[in-house]
C-alpha cells in the first residue's frame, strides 16, 4: 500500500514538472516569435513606406519641373505601386501573426495535462486548431516575403524607369 502511494506521489510529481516544462516552454516559444515576427514586420514596413515616401518625393520633384514627362512616369508609378503594395503585405502579415500568436495560445490550452505518463496529451479540438494555426503560420511568412518581393520588384522597376529616362 505504502509503495502504490510513493508510486502515485513520485507520478503526481513527475506529471507536474512535465505541465511545467511545457507551460514555460510555450511561453518562451511564444515571446520569441512575436519578438521576431516584430522586428521583422517593421524592416518591412519600413523599407517598403521608406521606399514609397521617396517615390513620393521624386515624383514630386518631376511633376513641379518644366517637362512634359507623360508615359515616362508610368514605370515610376508602377514601383509606387510595388512599394504601396509591399507596405500593405508586410501589414497583412503583422496581422496574420497575431492570429498566429492567439492560435499558438488557445492550442496550448487545449492540450490535456494529465497525471500518468506522457502528461500531456493531444485532443480532438488540438489537433483541429494546430491546423488552423499552421495554415496562419504559413499564410504570415508567405506575406512577409511577399512584402520583401514587392520591395524588390519595386527596386527593380524603378531601376528600369531611370535608365529609359536617364
Amino acid at each position: 500500500m505504502c509503495d502504490e502511494k510513493q508510486h502515485q506521489e513520485k507520478e503526481f510529481e513527475y506529471a507536474a514538472q512535465e505541465h511545467e516544462r511545457l507551460n514555460a516552454f510555450v511561453a518562451y516559444a511564444n515571446q520569441s516569435a512575436i519578438d521576431n515576427s516584430t522586428h521583422t514586420l517593421k524592416a518591412l514596413l519600413l523599407i517598403n513606406g521608406g521606399a514609397a515616401v521617396a517615390m513620393l518625393g521624386m515624383l514630386g520633384a518631376i511633376a513641379s519641373g518644366e517637362a512634359e514627362w507623360g508615359d515616362e512616369l508610368r514605370p515610376f508609378l508602377e514601383g509606387l505601386i510595388m512599394f504601396a503594395l509591399g507596405v500593405a503585405a508586410a501589414t497583412l502579415s503583422s496581422g496574420m501573426s497575431y492570429i498566429v500568436m492567439y492560435l499558438q495560445a488557445v492550442h496550448a490550452d487545449s492540450l490535456a495535462q494529465l497525471w500518468e505518463h506522457p502528461y500531456v496529451r493531444n485532443t480532438p479540438a488540438t489537433l483541429k486548431i494546430r491546423r488552423w494555426m499552421i495554415a496562419a503560420h504559413i499564410g504570415a511568412v508567405a506575406l512577409a516575403v511577399g512584402s520583401l518581393g514587392c520591395f524588390l520588384s519595386g527596386v527593380w522597376e524603378l531601376s528600369q524607369a531611370l535608365t529609359v529616362v536617364g
